[in-house]
């Protein structure tokens, strides 16, 4: 993002509030279940474009298309952050669930083997 500051785009409050009201719309309509997944970058950056240009309206600058290039990069990098956020938690959760389903076969074998030689 050094780069939309470098070329005057949108300060660090901005990029940081965009971001997140980009990021929380996206989710609202992922949340529906109307939109595939599949097309969640587009709709990402199509949200970004439009959080650029009210932007940009809202701070009574004149640059709308640099306000739409800048929603545009930042829906761009906030679908793909939302999306590896959510692979990790998920791979974290999987691990944890193998985990433990290990340690519940290791728990049975055992109080099986207890209960062989007890028998015997």
């Amino acid at each position: 993002m050094e780069i939309i500051t470098e070329l005057n785009l949108a300060t660090a409050g901005e990029l940081a509030l965009s971001g997140f009201l980009i990021a929380l719309i996206v989710q609202g309509i992922k949340a529906t279940g109307k939109v595939s997944n599949n097309f969640i970058p587009l709709v990402s950056m199509f949200v970004g474009v439009l959080i650029g240009i009210v932007a940009v309206v809202a701070t009574h600058d004149t640059n709308y298309v640099g306000g739409a290039v800048t929603g545009l990069i930042i829906g761009a990098g906030t679908s793909s952050m939302v999306d590896l956020a959510k692979g990790t938690i998920k791979t974290a959760r999987v691990a944890k669930a193998n985990k433990e389903t290990k340690q519940a076969k290791a728990i049975e074998k055992a109080v099986g083997n207890y209960l062989q030689k007890e028998r015997s």
